[in-house]
């Protein structure tokens, strides 16, 4: 893997975990400003391999993104399958 690569890897890794902290910061303006630190920090990786501003990249690319989990579905859940989200989960886009 090359420095691009790893540097495109790390900065979507950062945006998931920030992506996922604002999903469940609501009511915490503390945790959330934190989340969103993070997600600046994900911004400024991209830029470096990208000839987009971190600005740019966070208003355009990162609105576009959520989180993938495989059992955002109810239907999917199977009888004594523990439930691993929340079920009042919203979007998690801000």
């Amino acid at each position: 893997m090359d420095a691009i690569d790893e540097t495109l890897r790390l900065g979507d890794q950062l945006r998931a975990i920030a992506l996922m902290g604002l999903g469940y910061s609501e009511g915490k303006p503390y945790d959330a400003d934190r989340y969103k630190q993070v997600m600046g920090v994900a911004a400024e990786l991209f830029s470096l391999v990208d000839t987009r501003s971190a600005l740019e990249i966070r208003q355009s690319v990162f609105h576009q993104l959520t989180h993938v989990t495989p059992l955002k579905d109810h239907s999917l859940l199977q009888p004594g399958m523990p439930q691993v989200f929340r079920p009042d989960h919203q979007d998690c886009r801000h």
